[in-house]
């Protein structure tokens, strides 16, 4: 009978309990979840709305019903300040694969970018190095300013 490590649901003793998934933190609560998503929804919906057209009691109870119908995305809802400071707990493997969800998430990755090797001289001059990440610190400058024998027409 051959081994097959895919399969097996073993765990080493050594390594103790398996670290909760951000779905097993983020819906752990859902009640609390719901609640803080409920929270900006009014929040969004009051800044959109002038004084004398707040909803009635009657239609502001139905809101806590209909709320879950509303939300598709939930983490839409998020400030981007929360999202940075989510998306900065991760390491960088996967910060870089979680710059694929959204254009936003695309462009709040390139806020958490704080020094980069620069291998493109046209990126530089363009530049879109600076609108791409704004908060960068260091700059490797080397490998971008040398021209390879290809480019320069020598064999």
């Amino acid at each position: 009978m051959a081994f097959s490590p895919e399969k097996s649901n073993f765990r080493s003793p050594l390594k103790g309990p398996p670290s909760p998934s951000w779905n097993d933190l983020l819906l752990k609560n859902k009640k609390a979840l719901n609640h803080v998503l409920f929270t900006m929804h009014l929040q969004s919906r009051s800044n959109k709305q002038t004084p004398s057209s707040s909803p009635s009691p009657q239609i502001r109870k139905s809101l806590d019903f209909t709320l879950p119908s509303l939300v598709s995305d939930p983490i839409s809802l998020l400030s981007d300040q929360i999202l940075l400071s989510i998306l900065s707990k991760l390491p960088d493997s996967q910060r870089n694969c979680n710059s694929l969800v959204s254009k936003r998430w695309l462009n709040l990755q390139g806020r958490l970018v704080r020094s980069i090797k620069l291998l493109d001289w046209d990126f530089l001059v363009s530049g879109r190095l600076f609108v791409r990440f704004p908060n960068l610190i260091h700059v490797d400058l080397v490998n971008g300013s040398l021209i390879s024998l290809g480019e320069c027409g020598c064999f």
